[in-house]
């Protein structure tokens, strides 16, 4: 998997409410990829990948699972630690935070991590899908089932440009406040916005 797809997943990560950070650890608990500065929440992230790692290997090998997924509180926060083919992904947020929410971006971007060799073209994207407005679309349908036709609509008309794109998705988000739902509303944009900026990079 390609840096600039580690970075699709790790921003539209980022940017769902109560997260602070994501990161990609390779299987030696060394960093490979992050949404932040190493000293940003105020701890040495290679000295808690290694710390992770250990956790993960330890836990692993008594379970004799192929993957491990773990969950682990402290203070005001927790890190979420989801492991794929050669590594693991760790998600760092506030201890509040909508899990069951949460649980389905992870799910979403881990079922990209754990395809050995793959390549992602986006976060939460069919990795086949080359044209953008499906990409949107998919995304649309994931979030809204049944609710979503007009605003596949909107982004059909917005078809072409990355411009107008990006105003159907304020468009779509409005509607979706205003008839369906205010959270799935603001989730589905912010899904949209970085599944169509990230596959810009």
């Amino acid at each position: 998997m390609t840096d600039t797809a580690w970075s699709g997943i790790l921003e539209a990560l980022a940017a769902q409410i109560g997260i602070r950070g994501a990161f990609i650890f390779d299987s030696e608990g060394m960093l490979q990829a992050a949404t932040a500065g190493e000293t940003t929440f105020g701890f040495d992230l290679e000295v808690s990948g290694r710390a992770f790692d250990r956790i993960l290997t330890g836990l692993s090998s008594q379970s004799h699972g192929k993957f491990m997924d773990l969950d682990l509180v402290y203070h005001d926060g927790r890190v979420l630690l989801r492991t794929f083919e050669g590594g693991f992904l760790a998600i760092l947020c506030d201890r509040q935070v909508n899990l069951p929410l949460l649980t389905l971006s992870i799910e979403d971007a881990v079922r990209h991590l754990r395809q050995p060799g793959g390549k992602s073209s986006g976060w939460g994207l069919d990795t086949e899908i080359e044209d953008e407005t499906q990409v949107l679309i998919q995304i649309a349908r994931a979030e809204l089932g049944q609710h979503a036709s007009r605003v596949i609509e909107l982004l059909e008309a917005a078809r072409g440009s990355t411009e107008s794109l990006s105003a159907a998705i304020d468009r779509a988000q409005k509607i979706t406040r205003l008839f369906i739902d205010r959270q799935k509303a603001d989730d589905m944009a912010r899904k949209m916005r970085a599944a169509l900026f990230s596959r810009k990079i």
